[in-house]
């Protein structure tokens, strides 16, 4: 960090960002997935935008897509009508018999399979495993996560900025990042009406490492806005509803160790024409975002098919 953004934004911001985001100590961080991720300083482009402020496609974000109706949940829904009656919900797999090639479901019913494509969180599917040699079970204990609250608040008033979103590098503020949600998509807000709503979206990252803090959590992230001065203490009583969110697993960590292990696991599953895959499944937080994801299911299918390298997964 030091050497690509120097001291000044290293201990200022990328330090203290990193470790409220992957609320984990940076010492077991590798740094091989950054070049997919993190935009590196170009010292020109800085000078320019700090004397001439000016818009510039700087880094993978500088420009994005985002669906009008239904937030992101929308791009799946529209999937669904293609898969018919194929779709199962509520099995939840409780034990996956790699040398009969069987999965078993906790309602007592099971399923075979030729090839097993699985999204599970690795380290859990190892769990499931009835066969996994001690290397592989041992392998799948060094992948670290963290996990995520997200904390959404309706306001019955205009959206207070045209930012998309805000990193906060600053330990004692409870989110890593605040995304004015409503600014993507009207269909956001009841009725589509930005004029009268707007809907805010607050992210905050927990581990063994780095604990949440007690009491409220929800207050704490409101109190947290007026600290940061996104509220005023005027605005409060202009929220119209707070929800949360809770995700057991948030970001696969880029450990130091990670390629080591998953070598070992991946190997084994393989082996076993099981392949894993996804954000969770395949463990790359470097291809983890929902395109990524997508293409990965993708590319596998027509692996099987007709023996098409993947390109996403081996990147």
């Amino acid at each position: 960090m030091f050497a690509k953004f120097g001291a000044g934004v290293a201990r200022h911001f990328m330090i203290p960002y990193n470790e409220k985001v992957w609320s984990m100590p940076l010492s077991k961080m590798g740094f091989y997935w950054i070049a997919e991720r993190v935009s590196v300083v170009d010292w020109k482009k800085a000078l320019e935008t700090a004397l001439l402020p000016q818009n510039v496609d700087w880094g993978p974000n500088a420009t994005f897509g985002y669906p009008a109706t239904r937030g992101t949940m929308g791009l799946w829904l529209a999937v669904l009508p293609h898969l018919g009656d194929r779709v199962r919900y509520r099995k939840r797999a409780v034990c996956v018999d790699e040398d009969k090639r069987e999965i078993r479901f906790a309602d007592g019913s099971s399923a075979g399979y030729e090839k097993l494509l699985t999204t599970l969180p690795l380290e859990a599917f190892v769990a499931r495993l009835a066969h996994a040699p001690e290397a592989v079970r041992a392998a799948s204990k060094k992948l670290l996560f963290n996990r995520l609250f997200s904390v959404g608040v309706g306001l019955r008033r205009p959206s207070p900025s045209p930012k998309n979103w805000i990193y906060f590098p600053n330990p004692k503020t409870p989110f890593y990042r605040m995304t004015y949600l409503s600014n993507y998509s009207p269909d956001i807000v009841p009725g589509g009406d930005t004029s009268r709503y707007c809907s805010l979206l607050m992210e905050t990252t927990y581990s063994r490492f780095r604990p949440l803090p007690g009491g409220d959590f929800a207050k704490t992230v409101i109190d947290g806005l007026v600290a940061e001065e996104i509220l005023q203490p005027a605005d409060l009583k202009l929220i119209e509803s707070v929800y949360l969110i809770h995700a057991g697993h948030a970001y696969p960590i880029p450990s130091v160790d990670r390629n080591d292990a998953l070598a070992v696991i991946q190997s084994y599953l393989e082996s076993k024409e099981i392949y894993s895959r996804g954000r969770f499944g395949s463990w790359k937080y470097e291809i983890g975002n929902q395109d990524h994801a997508l293409m990965q299911g993708k590319e596998i299918v027509d692996r099987w098919l007709d023996g098409t390298e993947e390109k996403v997964f081996r990147t």
